[in-house]
């Protein structure tokens, strides 16, 4: 019981003389020279966002089919698919910008189920604003085919991420330079960190959602045209953090 306590002892004494040092004491001229010795830092983010305008939207279709026999099932998909890319065809939508899943799913079967129900994605990329119609035209025409939603789709996404880079860094600098000219003193940097974030607005897709959305008894195709600024927008967004050493000018 005599080393216990004497052990709490000692690490109670080297518990106060940490805290003690931890304590600054002395007289405010004191003080200002052991501040005066300690690293000054200051943060500066610079800020940027570009706008582009989407070079296609990606619209995703399921095909679906069901049978006992599960062979019979995926046969019944396969036919579907083909007959949907003919169709997709033959209003004018080049074969390579169509893609086909390459595997079916099968869901787990229930307790009352006795078919098996497959369901696959065909992506269909769109470039011309007329095409919306013709599709939605195409899904009309069978049960199994259903709307899912759509993408964007940017060929020069990097460059762009690039060159909003550029200009956030270039928004920084600016801050340096008047920080150092209005306040007397000198920015050295010391380290960085960036964040970007690409926000997409289909601007389009409320009126193609709502177009998907009719029953299909009462379906009609609208009347007036749809100008290739609905397509969407793209918004790169970019954020560097530099850090510098505050000194005198």
């Amino acid at each position: 019981m005599k080393h216990v306590l004497l052990v709490i002892s000692i690490l109670s004494v080297s518990i106060q003389a940490v805290t003690a040092q931890t304590k600054l004491e002395g007289t405010s001229d004191e003080l200002s020279q052991f501040l005066n010795g300690v690293t000054k830092t200051a943060v500066i983010q610079g800020q940027a966002k570009i706008k582009a305008q989407a070079d296609n939207i990606i619209l995703h279709l399921s095909v679906k089919s069901e049978d006992k026999l599960l062979e019979t099932a995926i046969t019944k998909n396969e036919s579907m698919r083909n007959q949907l890319a003919r169709k997709l065809q033959k209003v004018g939508i080049e074969k390579d910008k169509i893609a086909m899943s390459s595997f079916s799913w099968v869901p787990e079967e229930g307790y009352w189920s006795d078919k098996y129900k497959l369901d696959n994605i065909v992506n269909v990329i769109i470039d011309h604003t007329n095409q919306f119609q013709h599709i939605a035209a195409i899904v009309d025409q069978y049960k199994d085919i259903e709307y899912r939603g759509m993408s964007m789709e940017h060929t020069e996404s990097e460059t762009f991420k690039l060159n909003a880079l550029t200009q956030a860094c270039k928004n920084a600098q600016l801050q340096k330079v008047i920080y150092e000219e209005s306040l007397g003193i000198k920015l050295t940097p010391i380290s960085f960190s960036r964040s970007e974030m690409v926000h997409d607005e289909i601007q389009s897709a409320s009126i193609l959602n709502y177009r998907f959305a009719i029953s299909k008894d009462s379906y009609e195709v609208p009347q007036t045209e749809m100008s290739t600024d609905n397509f969407g927008e793209l918004e790169y967004f970019v954020t560097v953090s530099i850090e510098y050493r505050v000194e005198p000018g």
